[in-house]
Formats: C-alpha cells, sequence, structure tokens
C-alpha cells in the first residue's frame, strides 16, 4: 500500500511538472512564421521599450546596505540615459532580469536579458516566453560595501547595452 502511495504520488507530481514545464512553450503561432533568426539573442522589433524585473534581496544583502529599490532606480536611470524607455511587466515580452544574492561575505549577481523564442524540434515549431538570450554573471567578495556591489551592477548594465544597441541599430 506505501509502495502504491508513493508511485501515485510521483505520478502525480510528474504530470504536474510536465504541465508547468510545457505551459511556457506552446505551439508555434502562425504571427511568427515569417521571424527571421537572431544573430545573438538580442535583436528584437520595438528595441527601446524594455521591462526590469529586480529579484528580492534576502536578508544579508539589506544588512550590507542593498535595496531592491535602489536596484530597481539604478537600473531604470542606466536604461533612461541610453535613452531606453522602461516599462511595465505585464506583457514580458522581453525584460531585463537583475538577481543578486550575498552569502556572508561573497556575492553573485546575474542579469539576464529574456525574451519570447522560438523554436523546431523535429519539424514541430514552439514558441518559449521568457527564455534567457543574454547573460552577464559575477562572483565575489562585496567587501560590506554596497557601492563596490552597485559598481558591479554598473559594469554589468554597461555589457547590456553595448550589446543591445549594437543588436539593434538600423
Amino acid at each position: 500500500m506505501k509502495k502504491q502511495k508513493i508511485l501515485v504520488l510521483f505520478v502525480s507530481f510528474s504530470i504536474v511538472a510536465l504541465n508547468f514545464h510545457l505551459s511556457n512553450a506552446q505551439q508555434f503561432s502562425p504571427l511568427f512564421l515569417n521571424a527571421k533568426p537572431s544573430q545573438n539573442g538580442l535583436e528584437v522589433s520595438d528595441y527601446r521599450k524594455i521591462a526590469i524585473i529586480v529579484e528580492s534581496l534576502a536578508n544579508s544583502a539589506k544588512k550590507i546596505g542593498l535595496t531592491q529599490e535602489r536596484i530597481q532606480t539604478e537600473c531604470e536611470s542606466r536604461l533612461r540615459q541610453a535613452r531606453l524607455l522602461v516599462v511595465p511587466t505585464g506583457s514580458r515580452s522581453k525584460f531585463l532580469y537583475i538577481m543578486v544574492h550575498v552569502v556572508g561575505n561573497a556575492y553573485i549577481m546575474e542579469i539576464n536579458f529574456n525574451r519570447i523564442v522560438l523554436f523546431e524540434v523535429e519539424k514541430t515549431r514552439y514558441i518559449h516566453s521568457g527564455a534567457t538570450t543574454w547573460r552577464r554573471l559575477a562572483t565575489g567578495l562585496h567587501r560590506d560595501d554596497p557601492e563596490y556591489m552597485m559598481q558591479c551592477l554598473d559594469d554589468g548594465l554597461d555589457d547590456f547595452l553595448k550589446a543591445y544597441q549594437k543588436a539593434n541599430a538600423k
């Protein structure tokens, strides 16, 4: 009886996980039949509009003086300086995702560009929303210095903005 319960739980979990995974990979829409292949994952229509999502910070990041609001404000400011319009995250057709984790005296910072991606598997075309097509990862020691962390964020945003604007130059 115990083995049957475990099997039922495993099958139920597998079905839920499969449905969750497939919810972001829908069959290809006719709207995208004429889509061109991307050279670097950064080319987008209406590239001047972009959303930003900053992941919530743990208490360890707050202890050194970082706040989610400060990171959000810095990202918005940098994008505006680059003449990009920060839009609400509602549609999520393309967005910049910022994640900062602090553990002890170490940190990891990730800047991702996410967008809709079209792909084909065995002659079936799919669309996946929220796929990461560009990433910068930084790790190191934060020195209990929030300004150092913000400089690391600025460096990553510089890399993103250069690549993004180059990919979308017309």
